[in-house]
């Protein structure tokens, strides 16, 4: 797989809260995603829950801190594909091999999704429009079974037979048997025989025969900037017939060889094609600006009204809480704390609150280039409901100013018309 960096070059400046946040944020801590249990395997590598965890915290506290000219964040619109979960709002996140954090520039391919109340709902693999004749489209990731923690002794090949069977290498790497034998085809062919005198011997406290040689699959290493740091390589005779496959934890110039094992992934959740087209809202708005229409355009964007519903669902729920935490900031007249504000976030002007629009990253990177950009937010009154869709085409991160969005059965009456919330504060991932 290569790098869809023409998809996501965006340059993404992620908030995210200083690390007492995530301490002390009770949302996170009662539904942290147990550490042991079920991984995923996701195309040709591994995804553990405890690096899972990880992933989780940061895109639930973005969920809440992330501006509105971030990427992520994205609306996860592809509901149907987790029919489970037809009934909350969905949104994804970018996952990097084993305790990456996220990083700006290209994000890769592989994301978590999640509900908005912070429940892991699975990960899935984006193939971008250029790898598909049919546009973007996503693939689910399997889980799969618990496996040992120490490497096992030298795999047998032939006892990978079923189509759940895998062959997994140390806790990153997870292939299957057809692409051990494309990668050993590739090896030996006559195109690569210029390669084989760099091949070394197979090490002989895993191998008793000095007649093998180990050859890299360099297709898996291409992923090293996104947190890989494990080596694999086919391991074949003199007449280069597949023999087994190894795997090395990268330490400098040396190599801890140890043997791929068996694992086994599961039978991934059966459900109907069409089941996408049962999608109910069960949260009620205000529909007096989006009426029964499926889209609503602004700003020369069209929004999917599906997408400004489920936001301002996820906008609502947070509204309360941050409420309380506000007024306990204000009272304590802590005002490092207060540059630190969750959204929804309270107007200069007062009385309306302000919800980043999260959009699809497909969307997104449709909505202008970076000195252009529009960028969208939904506005809520002190009553919890809907004031309009906002947006702007300003980065500016002191004084942001965003005008209102008018539906076209409305009538450009002056209410709410522009609106600004004060400086950004953020911290990197990591910083």
């Amino acid at each position: 797989m290569l790098n869809p960096s023409a998809l996501l070059s965006i340059s993404i400046t992620l908030l995210i809260h200083i690390s007492s946040v995530l301490a002390s944020t009770p949302e996170l801590q009662a539904r942290e995603i147990e550490a042991h249990g079920h991984g995923f395997n996701c195309g040709n590598f591994i995804f553990t829950r405890k690096d899972i965890n990880l992933h989780m915290k940061d895109g639930c506290t973005a969920l809440r801190y992330s501006p509105e000219f971030n990427v992520f964040p994205s609306f996860f619109e592809k509901s149907y594909l987790f029919p489970e979960y037809s009934d909350s709002v969905l949104f994804s996140w970018p996952v990097y091999f084993g305790s990456k954090r996220f990083q700006t520039g290209p994000t890769g391919y592989n994301r978590i999704v999640f509900t908005h109340l912070c429940e892991l709902v699975g990960l899935v693999i984006v193939i971008p429009p250029k790898f598909n004749f049919d546009g973007e489209a996503l693939t689910v990731c399997r889980q799969y079974e618990d496996v040992a923690s120490q490497p096992g002794s030298s795999l047998d090949i032939s006892d990978i037979k079923d189509e759940l069977d895998r062959v997994n290498c140390s806790d990153q790497i997870m292939i299957t048997k057809e692409f051990i034998m494309d990668a050993t085809k590739r090896a030996c062919s006559i195109k690569n025989l210029k390669y084989r005198a760099t091949w070394k011997h197979a090490p002989r406290n895993l191998f008793a025969s000095n007649e093998l040689l180990i050859v890299p699959i360099p297709l898996l290493r291409k992923f090293t900037r996104k947190g890989l740091h494990i080596d694999t390589f086919i391991v074949v005779n003199t007449s280069c017939e597949l023999q087994a496959v190894i795997y090395s934890d990268r330490d400098g110039d040396d190599y801890n060889f140890q043997h791929c094992t068996k694992a086994k992934i599961l039978e991934s959740p059966q459900h109907d094609a069409d089941d996408h087209f049962s999608h109910q809202d069960v949260d009620e708005y205000d529909g007096s600006l989006l009426r029964e229409s499926k889209k609503f355009k602004c700003h020369g964007i069209i929004l999917d009204s599906r997408m400004i519903r489920d936001n301002l669902r996820a906008a609502k729920h947070y509204f309360r809480q941050n409420l309380s935490e506000i007024n306990k900031i204000t009272k304590e007249s802590n005002k490092k704390e207060r540059n630190y504000l969750p959204y929804p976030q309270k107007t200069l002007e007062g009385h309306i609150w302000l919800w980043p629009l999260r959009v699809p990253g497909s969307l997104f990177a449709s909505m202008g280039k970076r000195k252009d950009q529009v960028y969208f937010l939904i506005g809520l009154n002190e009553s919890n409901e809907l004031t309009g869709v906002y947006h702007s085409i300003a980065r500016n991160k002191r004084r942001r100013s965003f005008g209102r969005c008018i539906g076209a059965h409305e009538t450009k009456n002056g209410s709410h018309r522009k609106v600004s919330l004060g400086p950004v504060y953020h911290n990197s991932i990591g910083a």
